[in-house]
């Protein structure tokens, strides 16, 4: 039996877009704390009529779930190696 992932229920979309586009989108993500992909769908949410039941189904998405976890994950680990760091320069 194969292990299935939440990633399998989200689609891939091939954009294009300019490069100058891309590379503001890219600024914003890492301003906010998110990737790429999260940044284009935190933004094209606010597009979307605000229906209290689309929102609330968007916040559950895998893509949204994962995105949250790998920032915490990405905070835990840029303390601990501060931490590291200072145990390393005793």
């Amino acid at each position: 039996m194969s292990k299935t992932y939440p990633s399998q229920n989200l689609k891939q979309v091939l954009l294009r877009i300019p490069e100058q586009m891309r590379a503001a989108l890219q600024s914003a993500a890492d301003e906010n704390g998110r990737s790429l992909t999260a940044e284009v769908l935190a933004r094209l949410e606010t597009t979307f009529p605000q229906d209290e039941d689309w929102l609330s189904k968007m916040q559950k998405s895998p893509a949204i779930q994962i995105e949250r976890r790998l920032i915490s994950v990405d905070t835990r680990l840029d303390d601990l190696e501060a931490r590291l760091a200072k145990l390393e320069a005793k």
